[in-house]
């Protein structure tokens, strides 16, 4: 049998937060409307002519949702969704045609150790680019603990995971949201108490939001900036007495 021919059609960015659309199709002969199909894995190589199974029928030019772990394949097929042509993308390959939200831990960029200790400071984490917290990320404890599960040591995991014990401990009172110009919106993070937290050399802390702790997001984005947690210099006595 012979194989669907491959034809032209390209990946533009969505309007919504990860998402692509396709455009500009140059379609073969018989071509009536398009289906499309996401798969976790290649799709195999269609028949020309054979009946496309499930799909979604697809209006060039909308928003496909996708993950970075799928393959996107598009069918062009006649009214009884026979296929005259098809294209597949693997989707991590065209992550610049992806509307991808935007996130940087703006402040602060040090925190010395006594202030994780005594708890007070307070890390500011802004999304942009169409990406907007959870709605109900304030409220919502899964959704606050994948957040705080998120964020990364350099090492000395065991001393931050009493950070994030303790973050999870406090409940929603550690997390505020507020909305800035331009479409931005901000999380601020007030760190509680830690009492046994004890580090030994600079710990630098990044961040990877889980795509839970957003609106509409199925990936999750890698946070620009990092913290520095800086160590208490202790002193040593020696000496006879």
């Amino acid at each position: 049998k012979e194989h669907a021919p491959v034809f032209d059609i390209q990946v533009d960015k969505g309007e919504k937060v990860d998402t692509v659309k396709l455009t500009n199709p140059i379609s073969p002969e018989g071509t009536e409307k398009y289906k499309i199909i996401l798969t976790n894995t290649p799709y195999p190589t269609p028949t020309k002519d054979e009946v496309v199974v499930g799909g979604m029928d697809y209006t060039i030019g909308d928003d496909i949702q996708v993950r970075l772990d799928q393959y996107l394949t598009v069918f062009a097929v006649d009214k009884e969704n026979k296929i005259k042509g098809y294209r597949s993308f693997k989707i991590d390959e065209y992550q610049d045609e992806i509307k991808r939200g935007k996130a940087e831990i703006i402040e602060p960029s040090t925190i010395l150790e006594g202030s994780v200790v005594n708890g007070g400071e307070k890390i500011i984490i802004e999304l942009s680019n169409s990406a907007q917290w959870a709605e109900d990320i304030k409220t919502n404890s899964s959704k606050r603990d994948a957040l705080y599960n998120g964020f990364r040591a350099s090492g000395e995991n065991t001393e931050w995971a009493k950070v994030v014990d303790a973050l999870m401990a406090d409940g929603s009172g550690a997390i505020d949201v507020s909305s800035i110009d331009s479409g931005k919106e901000r999380l601020i993070i007030s760190l509680p108490e830690t009492k046994d937290y004890d580090i030994t050399q600079d710990q630098i802390i990044t961040l990877t939001i889980p795509a839970a702790a957003m609106k509409d997001a199925i990936n999750p984005i890698e946070a620009e900036g990092s913290i520095i947690i800086k160590p208490t210099v202790k002193a040593t006595i020696s000496g006879d007495v």
